[in-house]
């Protein structure tokens, strides 16, 4: 007759909790990185420059934070478990990971948000941005591409304009871009100067 199985190490607090934020921050980078990632297929959508303005600091500040604990709180379960991950696995911990995550945060935020309001909720609409360069350019990759003030890179950009509108833009323009969304931000449709 086998004795008892031997007790189960109660788990402890940081390895638990540092579980349950790196589970929120993998939602963060996918749903973060469907913003960035439809770009890839052409699809340009622009958030409003006022709820960028609204939450920009606030995306920026928790999702920092956040990627900080986990980290913290992943490291210390490590250290309890006295597993080891070489020098440069520390160095990658400590600063890639919680700037990668503060990117996608801060895009899950400002853009993603929006973006799924929209795919839910939104309407023909019409918003007016500021202008920071517009150049002509026939790549593949983005064609025509027009960049906005106030926004965050990478999601700050349209491409596709037609070579008049891009050469009837300077730095400072403003612009109407007419699309499908909510006044949280819309998919680009149209663009038109506006006559300042």
């Amino acid at each position: 007759m086998s004795g008892p199985s031997p007790a189960r190490e109660p788990e402890t607090r940081p390895r638990g909790v540092a579980r349950v934020l790196w589970l929120g921050l993998a939602w963060v980078f996918l749903l973060g990185a469907i913003p960035i990632a439809i770009k890839k297929f052409h699809i340009d959508f622009l958030p409003s420059e006022a709820w960028v303005a609204r939450t920009e600091g606030f995306a920026s500040t928790f999702c920092f934070g956040a990627a900080v604990l986990a980290t913290i709180l992943f490291a210390v379960d490590m250290v309890q478990r006295g597993e080891r991950i070489g020098k440069l696995g520390n160095i990658a911990m400590i600063l890639f990971i919680p700037v990668f995550f503060w990117f996608l945060g801060s895009a899950l935020i400002t853009a993603g948000y929006p973006m799924l309001r929209t795919l839910w909720a939104g309407r023909p609409t019409e918003m007016v941005f500021h202008v920071d360069s517009a150049r002509k350019s026939y790549s593949t990759l983005c064609r025509n591409k027009i960049e906005v003030q106030r926004l965050p890179f990478i999601i700050n950009s349209v491409c596709g304009a037609e070579d008049d509108i891009v050469d009837a833009l300077a730095h400072g323009s403003t612009i109407a871009i007419k699309g499908f969304g909510t006044d949280l931000g819309l998919f680009v449709q149209d663009l038109l100067p506006v006559a300042p």
